[in-house]
Order: C-alpha cells, then sequence, then structure tokens
C-alpha cells in the first residue's frame, strides 16, 4: 500500500513552485514534469489551460507509478482532502477554448505501468477526450470524476481502466471506450450520443445509472462481461438496446440484477449461441419491445408490461415507486442522480 509524499499544484503555481507546499506549489506544467511514484498531488480547484507550446493537453503524464507506490492526483476545493464523492467535482483541467487535444492523456506509459489515480477531476472541452490512455496505458484509476463536452469520448483507454462514481454527459462519440479490462461502479451515464460504453472484453459494470443517451445501443461488449445491478432507461428510442454482447459464444456472461426501462431491445446477443453459456436472470423489464433478442427470457426474469417502476422518470427520479416489482438494492441511483 501507497504511503504518500504530499505534493501540492495550483493554477498559478506559487512561491518557490517546487511543489512541496500549498505556498510553493507547482502549475499542473510542473507537476506532470517533476511527479514520481509515490507521491501524491494535491490540486487546487481551477481552470488549467494548457500551454499549446508545450502541449496540447493540461495533464499529459509522462510518468508512471508502481503496484505498491501507486501516483495519486486528488483535487481539492479549499482545503486538502475536502472533495466529497457525488458532489460536482472542481473544474480542475479545462481546455478553456476547444483547441485543446486531450484534458488528459497517458500516451507515453508503457503497458502495465501506468498506476496513477485521478480523483476528483472534470476533464472538459478538449477536441478530441477528455482522458485519453492511447494503446499502451494500463492500470489508471478514476474516482469521482467528470467527463463532459469533449468533442471525441468521454475516456479512451487500453488495459484496465477503473471507474467509481464518475460521471459522463455531453461527450460527442461515447462515454468510455476500452480495448480490454474495464471497471465501472456506481457511474451515471447521460445526455450521450452513444454507444455509452464501448469494451472489447473483460467489462465489469455495477450499479451504474444510464439515460437519454441516444438512440443506440447503451453499453456494447465483447466477451466475457460481468453487468449487475445498473439501471437503464432508453426513453422510448425506436432502435435503442440496453445491452449488445458480441463475439465468441463459449464464454460464460454474468447478466443478472438489472432494470431495463423504455428499450426497443433490453439486451441483444449478436451471435445466438449456446444457452449454457449465458449466466443470466433476476433482471426486470418494462416497456420493451423485446426484452432478450437471440435468446429466450431467462424464468426468473420480471416483465412488468409497460408499467413505469420509477417514481417520477421523466424528471429523473430513478428511486422506485411504492408497489414497484422492481426491487432497489445496492447503490441509490436516484439518490446518486
Amino acid at each position: 500500500m501507497t504511503t504518500f509524499v504530499e505534493k501540492y499544484a495550483s493554477v498559478a503555481g506559487a512561491g518557490a513552485h517546487d511543489g512541496s507546499s500549498p505556498a510553493n506549489a507547482w502549475t499542473m506544467a510542473e507537476a506532470t514534469a517533476n511527479v514520481v511514484a509515490g507521491n501524491r498531488v494535491n490540486c487546487l480547484a481551477g481552470t488549467y489551460i494548457a500551454d499549446d507550446s508545450a502541449s496540447s493537453s493540461v495533464m499529459d503524464i509522462d510518468v508512471a507509478g508502481t503496484v505498491g507506490n501507486w501516483i495519486e492526483w486528488r483535487a481539492y476545493t479549499t482545503t486538502i482532502g475536502d472533495f466529497l464523492y457525488g458532489t460536482a467535482p472542481p473544474v480542475v483541467a479545462n481546455a478553456g477554448t476547444n483547441t485543446l487535444t486531450n484534458a488528459m492523456q497517458t500516451t507515453t506509459i508503457g503497458a502495465a505501468s501506468a498506476f496513477n489515480r485521478f480523483i476528483g477531476f472534470q476533464f472538459t472541452g478538449a477536441s478530441s477526450h477528455g482522458a485519453s490512455g492511447g494503446t499502451t496505458t494500463d492500470e489508471v484509476s478514476f474516482e469521482g470524476c467528470k467527463f463532459d463536452n469533449n468533442g471525441g469520448r468521454g475516456c479512451q483507454g487500453d488495459n484496465t481502466w477503473e471507474f467509481l462514481l464518475c460521471e459522463f454527459t455531453a461527450n460527442t462519440t461515447n462515454s468510455v471506450d476500452a480495448d480490454a479490462t474495464l471497471i465501472l461502479y456506481a457511474c451515471l451515464f447521460h445526455n450521450e450520443s452513444g454507444p455509452v460504453v464501448t469494451a472489447a472484453a473483460g467489462p465489469v459494470v455495477i450499479n451504474c445509472l444510464a439515460y437519454d443517451n441516444g438512440n443506440t445501443a447503451y453499453f456494447n461488449f465483447g466477451q466475457p462481461v460481468i453487468f449487475s445491478g445498473n439501471t437503464l432507461d432508453g426513453d422510448n428510442g425506436a432502435a435503442s438496446i440496453g445491452v449488445t454482447i458480441t463475439g465468441a459464444t463459449n464464454i460464460p456472461h454474468i447478466l443478472a440484477n438489472n432494470i431495463f426501462f423504455d428499450f426497443n431491445v433490453g439486451v441483444n446477443y449478436n451471435n445466438a449461441g449456446i444457452e449454457d453459456s449465458r449466466l443470466r436472470g433476476f433482471n426486470y423489464f418494462s416497456s420493451c419491445n423485446t426484452n432478450y433478442d437471440n435468446l429466450v427470457d431467462a424464468t426468473t426474469d420480471i416483465d412488468d408490461g409497460t408499467t413505469d417502476p420509477f417514481t417520477n422518470s421523466a424528471t429523473r427520479d430513478y428511486t422506485l415507486a411504492s408497489g414497484s416489482n422492481a426491487i432497489g438494492a445496492g447503490a441509490d441511483a436516484g439518490n446518486f442522480a
């Protein structure tokens, strides 16, 4: 477990610019150039603008942590450690104009060696991606971050990208595109062009909420996938799909305890195949023209006709209505929204 050496950054930097204290804070460019494994950089809220003469990104991460010595980037508003999960994050990475290529990029870190964690950041306003890991970056974690209004994806990465309590909205292409292992827990996806998430293989998606994400597949996966405890509202899209899965047919999927409301198709398997490879059940469907495409409904599922199970889905109150046949468990998606 990392015992961090505390460092500090602010919009303009301060004092000796050595990062040793808030009074001697680095600029963001100085922080990304001088950070080392085992550092935690406490970043004061503000609008950080890229220096176009040095980089097309606000945060160009060129230094890797290690398994036992991660590098952590932690936003704070006024006092070190005051960021709260579920609140709007401070604007820490912002293009100011739409000339920024990526708000954050880690393209120079080699495979299996990134080990950078970002807490409380807003990655916004880039012409391409909010966060870009190129094709070689592994082990990057985001907690309580927001990815919005980027010209490409909210985040594009490769192996083992992890998101906890993050929000994705108004990105032009989609929220997340991952080539391999992807972990999403208690994240919010809304007002995206879709598909919300594309992952080639190995995604784990737990207790997430997605609504108003265009007339397309919300989640598009290769195999295998663990998808459980999620709430999806298709907003009556004529071609909307909650989850679509492609790839080989002989690897098990776990798809259970989800709510699919107001979709054309709840779950689509592009390759119809071996029933035994689909570990699914206890999913709730309502107002879906088709619950499963290319598979028969699981006997443990609930099909509630056209009932709206939520208190008021029109106003995005996704707490469950009194008497709903859906079961509320785990993270409360209504409160998180």
